[in-house]
């Protein structure tokens, strides 16, 4: 019976309570599935959703299916209708798109595509898009309680809900291009390095084509610059001011990157805090 209930939670782990405290701006009340990332980015197949490293006979792992997208049952109406799905999504979803497309045109015409190409977007929006999701993916545990507070968390939950606030400093969004289908998500993650004095990178990952974005805080050193990444910024006050985002077509990074560390470097999470969803069909293949 123990292991019964053991695997039955663990079945229901991306679904989450009814109600509890919204994973973005912790009211407590009824809570709605969030489609992590959103639908417009090709998030609408039945998905497998598994812990992101390979299961072993010391830790066995159940997959998850999840009709209709990857999606968690974390965050109220008000910031999944109409705080992303409303007022940020579209400004990512448009990017996604954009790039798609851009993949399809490249293709029809047989074009050598350019190591670096620019796409036209909204950055404020863009990014709030991404934290947004990022809180409510693997947040299942998190909206039962409201009792501790984690500074990395507070500070995107601050900066996702007033339009009119500045990245915090202490954080730094890098991100790259991914052209892979497997989403992943995987929070409160350390780099670490061997006789690195103790250096080590904290923070979010969160993947889906096309981008992979690592967010980072208060990182103490450089030791991020070794990997060569774009970093996002809001670069205007404005929710609705524009840009062009650079976007690095090659080389290619790891699939894998950065959860796969370097040589010298370790990674540790925490199982229920890193998941991968692949389409079910794909999952299969």
């Amino acid at each position: 019976m123990a292991n019964y209930s053991k695997n039955l939670a663990e079945r229901l782990l991306n679904r989450g309570p009814n109600i509890g405290y919204c994973a973005i701006c912790r009211t407590y009340g009824s809570l709605t599935k969030d489609h992590v990332p959103p639908k417009g980015c090709g998030n609408i197949n039945d998905s497998v959703i598994s812990h992101v490293y390979d299961s072993s006979p010391e830790r066995p792992q159940k997959r998850v299916l999840s009709q209709g997208g990857s999606h968690f049952r974390t965050i109220c109406g008000h910031c999944n209708n109409t705080l992303l799905g409303t007022e940020y999504d579209p400004a990512l979803t448009e990017v996604v798109r954009d790039i798609e497309m851009y993949f399809q045109r490249a293709s029809d015409s047989r074009l050598v595509l350019p190591r670096t190409q620019l796409f036209e977007y909204q950055p404020n929006r863009f990014l709030r898009s991404v934290l947004g999701h990022l809180l409510a993916a693997n947040a299942v545990k998190d909206v039962v309680a409201n009792d501790h507070a984690i500074p990395l968390d507070d500070a995107l939950r601050e900066y996702v809900l007033d339009p009119s606030k500045c990245l915090p400093e202490e954080v730094c969004v890098y991100y790259w291009f991914y052209p892979h289908r497997r989403r992943v998500a995987m929070k409160h993650s350390v780099m670490g390095f061997f006789g690195g004095n103790g250096a080590s990178i904290y923070g979010h990952v969160f993947k889906f084509f096309p981008f992979g974005f690592w967010i980072v805080w208060d990182e103490q050193g450089d030791r991020s610059r070794q990997f060569g990444l774009r970093s996002l910024d809001d670069s205007s006050q404005f929710i609705s001011a524009t840009s062009r985002l650079p976007v690095d077509l090659s080389p290619l990074r790891s699939p894998n990157f950065p959860e796969a560390p370097p040589p010298d470097g370790m990674w540790a999470t925490t199982d229920y805090l890193a998941s991968q969803a692949m389409d079910r069909a794909s999952a299969h293949s």
